[in-house]
């Protein structure tokens, strides 16, 4: 069964005729994707779910064998390739992989969908991988993970009405000048991280398109991972602004380009963490909003500048711009000497001899 519930409610997104719909799931395909994405050490998958599952089930030879293929798979040839997009962000191979994952109802279909798209002989590294860690995904991570993810799925749907998700939607969407097709709904993958007793709540989240992937830590409630799935989706609408509208951005930050290479990850921190998180429990989190000491910074920066626009139904500007770049500025005013942040940017290649 691919999932363990579905719920689905209705969003509706400034300028659409129709309805978006939004569907909550929870799919063991795509855990055990995750999985794979996470002991290959992916950015922005949980290193806890890594640790955990190593703890729980030393890999054998044979599976550390088939997982360096799966990571040189990966990251070999295939890591250069890109898929067309009309959305800011890139689509990678792991991105597609990731959406027939979810779109599978069973490992196997998985792996046939995969074998259309990597061929004969890179879809059986791919296939090796799945079937040595599936049996110890399944027993450690999925089952016992069950009843948990459905009751975190059906706190998810009532925190997400509770704080009026439709209502809150169409204004960030409005914020962002977002594209949105009214036809194509979001869906939301919860997928499980197991927890040692004792251990901290953390998770991650990432954009995918129409996919919005959040970790449901054992235990956890949906009153903080509401704000986490809200963030996923403003990065969502930030992937469907306009690229013309996207271009005249960059200009108005022309000669503040450290401020605007964190502008997503701000935003999406400031409206989901933040003003989400509010209006779901009265007040933002007293904890970080972000695990990145300049995205958590920025996105306290500008927050009032963003509750601000959001109340008044405005969209991004120049003088946004320019506010939120001053505010940065303030924040960080030795950010271009900071090689944590001058160094995102920058590729170093290594020629070995």
């Amino acid at each position: 069964m691919r999932t363990v519930a579905v719920i689905a409610w209705l969003v509706v997104l400034t300028g659409s005729a129709g309805a978006i719909e939004v569907e909550v799931v929870a799919s063991a395909p795509h855990g055990l994707f995750y999985l794979l994405e996470c002991l290959r050490e992916e950015p922005h998958h949980s290193q806890q779910l890594r640790e955990v599952f190593r703890a729980r089930h030393p890999l054998s030879s044979e599976e550390e064998s088939a997982l360096a293929d799966y990571r040189a798979l990966m990251e070999g040839r295939w890591a250069n390739l890109t898929f067309p997009a009309t959305e800011i962000q890139e689509r990678s191979l792991a991105h597609v992989l990731e959406v027939l994952a979810v779109r599978a109802d069973s490992v196997p279909h998985f792996l046939e969908d995969a074998r259309a798209l990597l061929g004969p002989a890179d879809s059986a590294v791919l296939t090796r991988a799945c079937k040595l860690l599936e049996p110890s995904y399944r027993q450690l991570v999925w089952e016992s993970s069950r009843p948990d993810l459905e009751r975190q799925i059906g706190e998810l749907k009532a925190q997400f009405e509770h704080g009026g998700a439709n209502d809150r939607l169409q204004q960030a969407a409005r914020f962002y000048e977002s594209r949105w097709p009214a036809d194509q709904g979001f869906l939301v993958v919860l997928t499980p991280v197991p927890r040692e007793p004792g251990q901290k709540i953390v998770t991650h989240g990432h954009s995918n398109g129409h996919l919005q992937v959040v970790e449901a830590a054992s235990g956890a409630t949906q009153r903080e991972a509401a704000s986490v799935v809200f963030h996923e989706l403003c990065h969502a609408l930030y992937g469907t602004r306009a690229p013309e509208a996207e271009q005249e951005l960059v200009g108005w930050f022309a000669g503040d380009s450290y401020p605007y290479q964190q502008l997503n990850e701000a935003l999406a921190t400031a409206v989901g963490n933040a003003w989400f998180h509010r209006l779901l429990t009265g007040d933002v989190p007293s904890k970080p909003w972000y695990h990145d000491t300049y995205v958590d910074g920025y996105a306290r920066e500008v927050y009032p500048l963003v509750e601000e626009y959001l109340h008044e139904g405005r969209s991004l500007d120049e003088l946004f711009a320019a506010r939120a770049a001053a505010a940065f500025a303030a924040r960080f005013p030795q950010a271009g000497h900071d090689p944590a942040l001058v160094l995102r940017r920058v590729l170093l290649l290594a020629l070995d001899e």
